[in-house]
């Protein structure tokens, strides 16, 4: 739940400071749903998971949804209906989780990942 909030808060924040620049740029964040990876097997017992692994999606089509949002024609035709949003994995818009939609949160974390990454990396 953590990485899913950090994903749809950095997704909002950047659209947020690419508009703010006038980048012409979309970014939006996507719940592809249960998938049967090795990870998502592990987020469950030991034994749920041969159930999990029938019944979850392949990982071939568990990427559907991300895949689509990467080069759907109607992203160019009517771009604010997708920046900045979060999608379920039937690439519906979705309105995320109160914590999700904190603009003051957003920030705080995309400064905290400028200074980890200048401190780590050098930059």
């Amino acid at each position: 739940a953590v990485s899913k909030l950090a994903n749809i808060l950095f997704a909002a924040e950047f659209q947020r400071r690419c508009d703010a620049e006038g980048v012409k740029l979309i970014s939006t964040s996507v719940n592809p749903g249960p998938v049967a990876t090795h990870g998502g097997k592990l987020a469950f017992p030991d034994f749920v998971r041969p159930l999990f692994a029938r019944l979850a999606p392949s990982p071939g089509k568990g990427v559907r949804p991300i895949l689509y949002l990467a080069v759907a024609k109607e992203m160019a035709q009517n771009p604010d209906a997708y920046k900045g949003k979060y999608f379920n994995p039937s690439c519906k818009a979705e309105t995320p989780s109160v914590a999700a939609q904190d603009p003051k949160m957003a920030d705080a974390l995309w400064r905290t990942t400028e200074s980890w990454l200048g401190e780590n990396l050098a930059l």
